[in-house]
């Protein structure tokens, strides 16, 4: 003689749903991410992408590096991010935009 298997109810199936729920490993927030849009003197236009997001990196929107409207404090944060020592481009440059981006900055050099 075989046994029916009984049926959940809706309170036993919510009450296994919610266990589940309470139960599962805590979802890992992802860390900001910051897009740069940055103009070269050559008119070339890169991307590069920073960890972080507009508390990090604000102060350097729209902050161009041949204009006199922001501090040397601001301008050498800015070509120190982008330049190594002898002047060449130390960030990965990324010739299309990524999509996966909290805070975009525009910066660099005057279009």
């Amino acid at each position: 003689m075989t046994t029916k298997k009984k049926k959940a109810t809706k309170s036993e199936n919510d009450l296994a749903g919610w266990s589940a729920i309470i139960n599962a490993e805590p979802v890992k927030k992802r860390e900001q991410k910051t897009l740069f849009m940055f103009n070269t003197f050559t008119d070339e236009v890169f991307f590069f992408e920073m960890p972080g997001g507009e508390k990090e990196w604000s102060h350097l929107q729209n902050v161009y590096l041949n204009s006199s409207e922001h501090s040397d404090e601001v301008l050498d944060a800015l070509n120190d991010l982008v330049y190594g020592d002898e002047g060449k481009i130390k960030v990965k440059k990324l010739f299309e935009p990524t999509k996966d981006w909290d805070y975009f900055v525009t910066c660099g050099f005057v279009p």
